[in-house]
Formats: structure tokens, C-alpha cells, sequence
């Protein structure tokens, strides 16, 4: 039997704590009025599309942003939050400044690691993947949790990670899944 899913993977929408060049890691964050905006355009460029389920982590920038999107749709859809989508925990720099430069830049030890994230992640992805239900499956997330289900859904494991670019705010990648494995990936434009 065919599995056939299409996932929309969105980034949520500017915070002030990006503004600020923040280190947000697992803090709630809180969407500008720019940010606000975005997913109003986003949900709008979406509003065509029907959703079966809306899945989203569950800290408030990105729970503010899938909230935003399902006043747009057409018709009820679930939201569900998930913790498993949650951004990567940055331990003692959350809430620290990024340096300007940070090609030479090492964050402290209690920073998760790519294979923790990858952990969590695939646990939602197997879920998914593999439920019977939900073809058309809206995902809102964050920067670096995007490049890591990417690189799962590519490779399997973590090890492509580094290899995205880092995903803009409100930022929509469509991809195709059939039994589990990608056949088809596009960085959508928002605008």
C-alpha cells in the first residue's frame, strides 16, 4: 500500500529575540509585528492549500505563528503542539548575544547535539510517516530543528545538518514522501 505524504515545513515568523541577535534556543520567544505579518502573508499564499493537521512546536513563537496560519485556512483544522519540535536546546547561551562572527565561535558543553535533536525528531518523523492518515501535513518548527528533520529525511541521520542553510524567518519547504522516503523537495518562496 502506498504511503503518500506532503509536509509544508515552515519556519515561524521574526521574534524580537532575532532582531536582538539573541540566542533563543528553547525560550518562548515573541514574534514582531513584521513577524506577525509574515505568517499573515504565508497563511494567505497557503489559504489554497487545505491542510489535514497542522502539527507545531510547542514554544510560543512558533505556536503564535500556527495559530496565525489557521485563521487563514479554509475550513477547521487540528493544530497539535509538539514538544518533539521544539528548537535545539543551547543550555547556558540561551538567552546569550550570538557573536558577530561566529565561524570560530564553540558553544559550552551543555548545548544538545545534532544526534540528540536527531533522537526527537525522528520520533515525530516515524510517526508520521508511517500513520495512515494526514497526506497533507503542515509543520511549524524552527532554524536549526528544519535542517535537522531535513538532513533525516535526505540521509536518515544527522551527519547533513551543517550542509543547509540556515532557513529565513517564515521561510516554507514543501516536500513529498512516499513510504517514508523523499521524492520531491522545494524551498517555496513566501512572497
Amino acid at each position: 500500500m502506498r504511503n503518500k505524504k506532503i509536509l509544508w515545513l515552515v519556519r515561524h515568523g521574526q521574534t524580537i529575540e532575532n532582531i536582538e541577535n539573541i540566542c533563543q534556543g528553547q525560550t518562548p520567544g515573541t514574534l514582531t509585528e513584521k513577524g506577525i505579518a509574515q505568517m499573515q502573508v504565508l497563511g494567505e499564499n497557503l489559504s489554497a492549500q487545505t491542510f489535514d493537521i497542522i502539527y507545531t512546536s510547542d514554544l510560543k513563537r512558533a505556536v503564535d505563528s500556527a495559530r496565525l496560519i489557521c485563521e487563514i485556512q479554509q475550513g477547521p483544522v487540528r493544530l497539535i503542539e509538539d514538544k518533539r519540535l521544539r528548537e535545539r536546546y543551547f543550555g547556558s547561551f540561551q538567552g546569550m548575544k550570538f557573536p558577530e562572527d561566529r565561524t570560530s565561535f564553540n558553544y559550552p558543553d551543555d548545548v544538545e547535539s545534532f544526534e540528540q535533536m536527531g533522537e526527537r525528531l525522528s520520533s515525530f518523523l516515524q510517526d508520521l510517516l508511517y500513520s495512515e492518515t494526514d497526506e497533507h501535513v503542515l509543520i511549524v518548527t524552527h532554524g536549526v530543528a528544519l535542517r535537522v528533520l531535513l538532513s533525516l529525511l535526505l540521509s536518515g541521520d544527522t551527519a547533513q545538518t551543517d550542509y543547509f542553510p540556515s532557513l529565513k524567518n517564515a521561510s516554507v519547504t514543501r516536500v513529498e514522501t512516499e513510504n517514508g522516503k523523499v521524492t520531491d523537495l522545494r524551498f517555496e518562496p513566501i512572497n
